[in-house]
């Protein structure tokens, strides 16, 4: 039981004459030669990102999306491998308090309101990205059409956008968390299953189910995070989809049923939203 007079504390360093910390901050440290090359690097493939959205040169082959979506990752990556390789591993908080993008800084309203923008256009205005509902994709959706072509044998869409920079996300931010707690086995192992989830589960089998006119599922959302999988019509619209949407109906029920009742019992619920869920990588 919590004393009710700690509750009740005013502990202000000031009003308790202990005065203003007169400490200097550390020094920023400067960027060594080849996180300066990472950066360039990603800032090559943001350059051709836009050109190729804008329907330039190699929009929608895979020379364009290796060029803008594979070199933002390696440099993205190599950046945080570079950034990090000779500190020593374990948690990083210091200066987060005060950093702009962490509190509520120029650069945090700027992420806040570009991340929510993208959420908006890409629910109600998708032909902003060039995702006109039929006929070929324009825009920021074209940059993608190429491995949408090969692995769904349709059109790319919005979600399939959506779906390869959440999944190149999760890769590059893996990177970096390798490297802040490469000394834990846990961590590391935690790290590639969400990585592994993502890619696999999450985003390359569903994707596969659509070339192989299957029922659409990510076979890594269980109830309640995908509750209308057990839905009537998801049911039956699986049920009657051969013996592959069968499976996928088993897989269903066995996740909700039987795997995440059991291993949350056992450890809580970090064994889904720290080793599979794509959202909890990302926090």
């Amino acid at each position: 039981m919590i004393d009710k007079r700690l509750l009740e504390h005013d502990h202000d360093e000031e009003l308790l004459g202990f005065g203003e910390p007169h400490t200097p901050r550390a020094e920023r440290r400067r960027r060594s030669p080849l996180e300066a090359a990472m950066l360039a690097l990603a800032g090559l493939g943001l350059a051709a990102l836009v050109v190729q959205g804008a329907g330039g040169l190699l929009a929608g082959t895979w020379t364009g999306f290796a060029l803008s979506y594979g070199l933002l990752a390696l440099g993205g990556a190599g950046f945080f491998w570079a950034e990090l390789k000779d500190t020593e591993p374990g948690i990083k908080h210091d200066g987060v308090f005060f950093g702009s993008l962490s509190a509520r800084g120029r650069l945090g309203w700027a992420a806040g309101m570009l991340f929510t923008g993208f959420y908006v256009v890409i629910y109600w205005f998708p032909a902003w990205l060039g995702d006109h509902g039929s006929g070929a994709p324009t825009g920021l959706v074209r940059t993608v059409e190429a491995p949408a072509r090969a692995l769904t044998g349709a059109p790319a869409s919005r979600w399939f956008l959506y779906g390869v920079l959440y999944t190149l996300a999760i890769a590059v931010f893996g990177v970096r968390m390798w490297m802040k707690y490469r000394h834990s086995r846990y961590h590391k192992l935690r790290t590639l299953s969400v990585i592994g989830c993502q890619a696999v589960l999450a985003w390359y089998l569903p994707n596969l189910l659509i070339k192989l006119g299957q029922p659409y599922m990510e076979l890594n959302g269980v109830w309640p995070l995908k509750y209308d999988y057990l839905w009537p019509d998801k049911a039956g619209e699986l049920a009657r989809a051969g013996a592959v949407g069968r499976a996928l109906l088993w897989w269903a029920l066995g996740a909700a049923l039987v795997a995440t009742p059991v291993l949350t019992y056992l450890y809580g619920k970090r064994w889904y939203c720290s080793w599979v869920c794509g959202c909890g990588g990302l926090a």
